[in-house]
């Protein structure tokens, strides 16, 4: 399924990103206006807030992060 491979992707992407520490990278990856939930504070909005209470916060701490995804659940509508 084409659509899975690409959200498999773009996982694997971010995982890079945080065991890189490579905010700008990652940031690249979302829309400026997303809405957030997180292990380090509660609601956040627009990617420049996810970056500084949540990624800055967590990221440096983290090794060798991985998604695992052969546990992905993928619904991809058609339109």
């Amino acid at each position: 399924m084409r659509g899975r491979d690409e959200i498999v992707a773009w996982f694997e992407n971010l995982a890079r990103c945080v065991d890189r520490v490579d905010y700008g990278r990652a940031q690249a990856l979302f829309h400026p206006d997303v809405v957030n939930f997180s292990t380090a504070s509660t609601m956040l909005r627009g990617v420049d807030e996810f970056r500084e209470r949540q990624w800055r916060r967590v990221w440096p701490a983290i090794e060798d992060f991985r998604f695992e995804p052969e546990s992905f659940v993928c619904d991809i509508s058609a339109d």
